[in-house]
């Protein structure tokens, strides 16, 4: 190999890694309000996350926003926001990580790649430095569920009777045609 190809290939290799890297981070695109609610589109996930990150609270659906796993659950699956019924908890997609920088689930991404956090919100509001319900059951024993913690970013298995806070997302993206504010008396 030529010493002018080593450097041509010494410049351009990292130069494509960096390319790659920064595809693989979301462009988190905020679709406006629909219902009062902002909506989130995760380009790298293509999922829309509800920008109230304790929408169950600011709803006044629960007044505290935590709840067990399976009202966790039974809340996301009743939602209707932005003329889509299709909220569900975010996936975990499976066991082989626990603690911090796992990016093996929906939220573990948003933490770890994405630097979202309860101190480092973003495009979002009301996120706490708590537990965040996943829908995943744990295999290995069936009252556990399994969670991301938005303070430290820990991700883990958890009683299902505990009171933790559910976020809401849908799969794909809701599209700028929700982006509508509505009024009230209209």
């Amino acid at each position: 190999m030529k010493r002018t190809d080593r450097w041509v290939a010494a410049l351009v290799t990292p130069a494509l890694c960096l390319g790659f890297v920064a595809e693989s981070r979301a462009e988190l695109i905020d679709r406006g309000t629909y219902d009062g609610v902002k909506l989130i589109y995760d380009s790298a996930q293509r999922i829309t996350w509800l920008g109230d990150a304790n929408w169950a609270r600011t709803s006044g659906f629960d007044p505290d926003g935590e709840m067990t796993w399976d009202e966790a659950r039974a809340w996301a699956g009743r939602l209707t926001i932005g003329g889509f019924s299709d909220w569900r908890l975010p996936i975990t997609s499976d066991e082989t990580c626990r603690g911090a920088g796992c990016t093996n689930s929906e939220m573990g991404h948003l933490f770890a790649v994405d630097g979202v956090s309860a101190s480092n919100p973003g495009p979002f509001s009301n996120i706490q430095a708590r537990q965040y319900w996943s829908s995943r059951t744990d295999s290995s024993e069936s009252d556990l569920a399994w969670y991301v913690h938005f303070g430290t970013g820990d991700q883990g298995a958890t009683g299902k009777s505990e009171g933790h806070i559910p976020w809401a997302v849908r799969d794909g993206d809701v599209g700028a045609e929700v982006s509508i504010e509505t009024k009230p008396d209209g």
